[in-house]
């Protein structure tokens, strides 16, 4: 009587242990579910690294719009070239916006060098634009601004050009 029920106990608990190891897999509705949370987490990330991007593209070009009327400044005060020099800034309502640096007292088509913005940055001043130094003083021909902005967002980032030549942003 004993060994008869031992045998149905060993039986069930061989069929209890085939069964827990049939059950240590996957369902498929787990597998699905935490394949779109990893999506939706994936997606989420990519976005927040595409917005990092543009944000720091909108920084650099406010550095380097900021060293280049600084750059002006400092040849017009030196005289480079016995002459004063500026930069140019076009507001390009079909394309790309761009600043350049010229020699003289007005912009007259030629530049020394002309830089694009970043794809996402843009102008939010109108039209064309100079910021001249004089010799000597490297004193700009009047207080200026220059605004910069992230296209389809509120972030702008200004560059002052005050009348006593102090270039900030």
């Amino acid at each position: 009587d004993l060994s008869i029920s031992g045998t149905v106990l060993m039986r069930s608990q061989i069929s209890n242990i085939k069964y827990q190891k049939w059950q240590r897999g996957f369902t498929l509705t787990e597998i699905l579910i935490v394949s779109a949370v990893v999506a939706i987490l994936a997606s989420l990330t990519s976005l927040s690294l595409v917005n990092y991007k543009r944000s720091q593209g909108l920084g650099f070009d406010a550095d380097v719009i900021a060293a280049t009327l600084r750059d002006a400044q400092s040849r017009s005060i030196i005289q480079e070239e016995d002459s004063q020099w500026g930069v140019h800034f076009v507001n390009n309502a079909s394309g790309q916006d761009t600043y350049e640096i010229f020699k003289g007292a007005a912009y007259g088509g030629v530049a020394y060098f002309k830089k694009p913005l970043h794809a996402a940055v843009g102008f939010q001043n109108p039209g064309s634009w100079d910021v001249v130094f004089d010799k000597i003083t490297g004193l700009p021909s009047g207080a200026s601004t220059v605004t910069l902005s992230l296209t389809g967002t509120a972030h702008c980032k200004t560059i002052n050009i005050a009348a006593n030549g102090t270039i900030t942003y």
